[in-house]
């Protein structure tokens, strides 16, 4: 093999040409000449034994490009590797001869852009920082009161809004039916969960009433096996449960209804927590938010338009994929193709984003020489095939592969490495910008 003409362009596109020609042609012609033979036979010859001239004559021009592909991937293969190459976009081969005598290609790639030292240690970023505050910790128990009713057993006749606990046994025209018994049964009196007109015959007994009931229920019951069926219905109510709001939190009410305080205090103390722990969680977003931004930012270079297509067309599938359907309904060709520009449009900034920062963390693993071992990628999959409850083949097959794990550990690295040398600037907010 022989490569001729290699050119490098500002674009990044690398182009070559890859001569084969005497012996080593020969002989990748005549493997696949054999092994065409042995599956079918050329008449008049041995299997493995005709000329080449004859075996291009009776299979045609299936031999060349057979042969071109035994011997183009390698070559390719080593060409990347002596070069130091890095290809972004998958290589295009094109024919300048071949025959029995030579095979002549060219070849052309985007390379990975070669990236002018750029200073990641130190970046100053702005670190939005809240503080939970009494008013804060009102809202949220305000907030938690109105969700968590006070539940209380009461003695008196059931009503509607009431929790009921009911036993029921059932029959229709004297057979068993779908659901024709069931024991703790607990629904909000009035939700119709149940059987249709149960809640209004439940409505005025008290705990311990047992109630015989014929109930039809309607073409439309959500339980379809039994629509429109007569049910006989034995009944026993067990317990009678109200809700209600409670309007002031008290250290009873802690007591009874807040699992883990005992009282006002240490309710209000969790809460605190709860919520600085959010705000906390907040600050940290916005803070590798913008150091995201800073480092991508850093990266000046021209990058090939094919390393950002593919975080375009991603992008362009969810946005496609998310929207309504009927925002696809009587639209022209035309209209469609308008569309899909403008989710190009709004994906574009994302994607530029994302390889810039890419491109970025690249060029700090290279430089801190950042890598990952055997075991830490073991170690990574098995924590993660426990926290997904799946096998470590599993686990490695979802992640993509060891060398996706490898990837995203140095990457996780070297972005935690930026991050502890940034020159942080606490700023105190009211609220979270969006």
């Amino acid at each position: 093999m022989e490569v001729k003409k290699m050119n490098r362009r500002p674009s990044g596109v690398v182009s070559f040409e890859l001569c084969f020609e005497g012996k080593e042609w020969e002989n990748a012609l005549s493997k696949v000449s054999v092994s065409r033979q042995e599956k079918a036979p050329i008449a008049g010859c041995r299997v493995g034994k005709a000329p080449l001239p004859l075996a291009y004559k009776t299979y045609g021009s299936d031999l060349i490009d057979e042969a071109a592909k035994s011997v183009i991937g390698g070559a390719l293969a080593t060409v990347i590797a002596e070069n130091q190459l890095a290809p972004v976009s998958q290589p295009t081969v094109s024919y300048m001869q071949a025959d029995l005598t030579c095979l002549h290609v060219m070849c052309s790639f985007v390379n990975y852009p070669e990236i002018p030292d750029f200073d990641y240690i130190g970046i100053p970023v702005e670190r939005p920082v809240k503080i939970c505050t009494e008013e804060d910790i009102n809202r949220s128990i305000d907030a938690y009161l109105k969700k968590h009713l006070y539940v209380h057993e009461v003695d008196r006749p059931a009503a509607m809004g009431d929790i009921v606990e009911v036993d029921f046994r059932g029959t229709h025209d004297g057979q068993p039916f779908p659901f024709d018994q069931s024991d703790n049964n607990r629904f909000t009196m009035g939700s119709g969960v149940l059987f249709t007109g149960l809640d209004e015959a439940l409505a005025g007994h008290l705990a311990g009433d047992h109630l015989h009931l014929q109930l039809t229920m309607p073409e439309d019951f959500h339980r379809e096996e039994i629509r429109g069926f007569t049910l006989d219905l034995d009944v026993n109510l067990h317990g009678v449960w109200a809700r209600e709001e409670v309007s002031e939190c008290t250290d009873a009410y802690v007591h009874a209804s807040v699992g883990g305080c005992e009282t006002v205090a240490e309710f209000r103390q969790r809460q605190r927590q709860n919520i600085q722990r959010q705000y906390d969680n907040q600050s940290r977003q916005c803070f590798e938010d913008k150091v995201q931004t800073a480092l991508a930012s850093r990266i000046t270079t021209v990058l090939p338009e094919s390393m950002y297509e593919v975080g375009i067309r991603q992008a362009v599938n969810d946005l496609a994929r998310n929207a309504p359907a009927e925002t696809w309904k009587n639209e022209t060709p035309d209209e469609r193709e308008k569309r899909m520009a403008r989710y190009r449009e709004q994906a574009r900034p994302v994607a530029e984003r994302q390889v810039r920062l890419s491109v970025a963390l690249d060029y700090v693993i290279c430089h801190e020489k950042i890598q990952t071992t055997l075991e830490e990628i073991d170690a990574y999959v098995n924590a993660y095939a426990s926290a997904m409850h799946l096998t470590p083949d599993d686990a490695l097959r979802r992640l993509g592969g060891k060398e996706t794990v490898a990837e995203e550990m140095q990457n996780n690295r070297a972005f935690a490495f930026v991050c502890d040398h940034a020159v942080i600037h606490d700023i105190e907010v009211k609220e979270f910008s969006k």
